[in-house]
């Protein structure tokens, strides 16, 4: 199945989901941009404590990432249901 039928399609609802994924992927893209750079400077700057507390700052960076992109997936694929007119009672 190819992805260029669908984009042209009279279905609206397939070009609002790929417009709204990549405006949610830019957005969590930069943000995580933002985000690694701020704890990379704290994790070089933790790491002269040990490694313990160098690893600990990184990693909750990542984390925030994770919940950056995962955060802007649910918002993404509610906003398209509701857009579209899904309703889970119908």
């Amino acid at each position: 199945m190819h992805i260029l039928p669908l984009l042209v399609s009279s279905h609206i609802s397939f070009k609002e989901g790929f417009l709204s994924g990549t405006v949610l992927s830019a957005i969590a893209g930069k943000l995580g941009f933002i985000v690694a750079a701020l704890s990379n400077g704290r994790s070089a700057e933790a790491a002269t404590k040990g490694i313990q507390p160098a690893f600990l700052v990184g990693f909750r960076g990542g984390s925030v990432m994770g919940l950056i992109v995962v955060g802007s997936a649910v918002l993404g694929v509610s906003a398209v249901l509701m857009v579209v007119g899904f309703s889970i009672f119908a």
